[in-house]
C-alpha cells in the first residue's frame, strides 16, 4: 500500500493519504512507510512513519514525531530521547518533566 505525506512549506505534515490524492496548495508530497520491514520500502524509509503534526527534515530525510517533552532531544536516528534513560527493571514508568526523571507508576509488569 502506497502512503504519502502532504508537507507544508514549514515542513509540518498536514495529512497522510493512501495512494494519490490532490495535494493541497503550498504542500509537497513524500512517500512514507508504516513499517520499515515493508519489502518495498527503501533501505532507510525516512526513519519514522509520517504523522499529522509531525515534521519532515530534508537534511536527515526523516519524518520526526512531535517532541514529547521540552527536555527531550533528537538523536541521529530522528528519535526523541529523554535526558535520563528509563530504568529497565520490569516496572512501568512515566516521564516527569518537572523533576526530569522517570517515576514508577506502581504497576509492575
Amino acid at each position: 500500500m502506497d502512503l504519502f505525506a502532504h508537507i507544508n512549506a514549514l515542513g509540518v505534515v498536514q495529512n497522510v493519504v493512501v495512494g494519490t490524492a490532490t495535494i493541497p496548495t503550498g504542500c509537497t508530497e513524500l512517500q512514507t512507510w508504516r513499517d520499515s520491514t515493508d519489502p518495498e520500502a527503501p533501505a532507510n524509509p525516512r526513519k519514522n512513519y509520517a504523522t499529522i503534526g509531525g515534521t519532515y527534515d530534508a537534511v536527515l530525510d526523516a519524518f520526526i514525531y512531535q517532541q514529547p517533552y521540552p527536555s527531550w532531544v533528537l538523536d541521529a536516528n530522528a528519535k526523541w530521547q529523554a535526558p535520563v534513560p528509563m530504568p529497565d527493571d520490569g516496572n512501568i514508568y512515566r516521564w516527569d518533566e518537572a523533576t526530569l526523571s522517570w517515576v514508577a507508576t506502581g504497576f509492575p509488569t
